[in-house]
């Protein structure tokens, strides 16, 4: 009788795929923007717990403290986490300063509506 392969388990490429799994976990361990990025998330978990959008953009109180983070500086060497850090930071900014997006939603109306107000009232 001969053997036919029915589809079984082939342990060298199962080993090769356990060490590159392996490589990518020590390389995501070892990325030194990957302790902000935790921090960041329980930032923002902090920020959206017990709130609706609304009142979050209407600035209600957070009932849950917001830890602090220490935020690690940019271009360093890591897997490709670092370009998470920018997003992050900006919701958590956002969470904390709602504020800004009115400001920002003013300026995209205001900035137009005033330039053209200037235009035609310097045309006459």
């Amino acid at each position: 009788m001969s053997y036919e392969d029915m589809g079984g388990i082939d342990f060298n490429n199962l080993l090769k795929c356990g060490a590159t799994v392996a490589g990518v976990a020590g390389g995501a361990v070892a990325d030194p923007y990957l302790p902000e990025v935790a921090c960041r998330l329980s930032q923002l978990q902090a920020l959206t717990t017990g709130r609706t959008p609304v009142q979050i953009l209407t600035g209600k109180k957070t009932t849950v403290p917001v830890p602090a983070c220490k935020a690690t500086p940019l271009g360093q060497k890591g897997i490709g986490v670092e370009q998470a850090i920018r997003p992050l930071r900006a919701a958590v900014y956002v969470g904390q300063n709602p504020s800004v997006v009115w400001l920002g939603a003013a300026a995209i109306v205001g900035v137009p509506l005033l330039l053209g107000y200037m235009l035609g009232t310097r045309s006459r």
